[in-house]
Formats: C-alpha cells, structure tokens, sequence
C-alpha cells in the first residue's frame, strides 16, 4: 500500500541523509535488496562493500564503474564522474518499482540494452500508464529524482520535505504490522520452495 511505501522511502531517505551530509559517502548500490525492514519495521539500508567517501565539497564525485546496472544513473552508465545524485537516481527507481510492482525499464535481453534504455530511452515517468498509475504527488517526486541531468535532480534534504511524504507521513505508519500480516504467506512460500542445491 501507498503509506507503507511512503513510510519506507521516508526512512531510507533519512539514511541517506545521514550519508550523505555526515558521512560524506555515496552508497552506490542502493537498490530494493540493500533496504531491509528488522521485525520492528525500522528500514536499514544494508552492503556498504562499495560506498565511497566523496569528501566534504558540495560537489565531490567519484568516477568508478561498481554497483548494480538497472540501478545505475545515465551518467554512471556512461562513465562519467558521479556523485550523491547518483543515489538519489536509484531511489527514484526504488519507488517507482514499488509502486508499479516490477522494475520499470523491464525488457532487456542483455547489459548493453540495459545500459542503453537507462541513457537513452525516455524515462518510465514519462509513459502515460505510468502518469495514470500514480498520484500526482508521487509522481512529481520520482521524476524529480528521474532527471537525466544529475545536477536537475533533488538531494534528498529536498525530497524528504515533498508533499507526497507530507500527505502521508502526517500520522504514524505501522510498519512492523505490516511485516507480521506477511509472516504466514512468507513462511508458506519459504516451505514450498525448493531447497538449495549443493554445489560438489
């Protein structure tokens, strides 16, 4: 629902606030696998294996290729300096990808299109189902995040203050209900599924 991925992008904002403003780091590999939620419901953004201390300039960057592809900015996929925007890049996917159930540049056969429609192709925002599928308020938000340009795109001091966060975050959220609702059906799946094979 709406509110609990409103919840859960507010905290990990807040995390990459601290980050970003106190430790100077860019996280690098932020993607739905390294946000994790304990058994109180508190988002914890996990693998820092690759952060980088950008120093303290305003607009440090750094210049390696590491992290995951389909959540890369345009301008890491080129090879370009990069800097705490890129984050704030991936986020936007986060929560696009939250809200429409599937990660939003689905599609491609190998990492050389992926690349390609993260540079090139126009941003998922931009589709008219995607317009449709969200509210106003969140829309503005991830497409804000969703420029191509990363000096165009928020910090995340700015988008935290947006009024998708202020629509919802207005009363308490539950997250930790939330997780327990899901306990049965997670276990179930957990029993059905294959066990891991062992490698000889």
């Amino acid at each position: 629902p709406e509110g609990f991925l409103a919840a859960i992008l507010f905290q990990t904002l807040q995390g990459l606030i601290y980050l970003h403003r106190e430790r100077r780091t860019c996280h690098r590999d932020l993607k739905p696998a390294n946000i994790l939620l304990d058994s109180s419901g508190f988002v914890k953004l996990s693998d820092f294996g690759i952060s980088k201390q950008l120093g303290t300039g305003t607009y440090a960057q750094a210049g390696t290729q590491v992290g995951t592809l389909q959540y890369m900015s345009p301008e890491r996929v080129r090879g370009e300096p990069y800097g705490y925007a890129s984050d704030v890049w991936s986020l936007g996917l986060i929560g696009l990808e939250g809200s429409l159930g599937q990660y939003p540049y689905s599609g491609a056969k190998t990492v050389f299109d992926q690349g390609r429609m993260i540079v090139d192709d126009p941003l998922p925002t931009e589709r008219p189902e995607v317009q449709q599928h969200l509210p106003p308020d969140f829309l503005e938000l991830v497409h804000a995040c969703l420029a191509k340009a990363p000096h165009s795109r928020p910090d995340a001091t700015t988008l935290i203050r947006s009024p998708f966060f202020q629509r919802h975050l207005s009363g308490p959220v539950d997250l930790r209900s939330l997780l327990l609702s899901l306990r049965p059906q997670l276990e179930q799946e957990f029993m059905q599924s294959p066990p891991p094979t062992t490698p000889m």
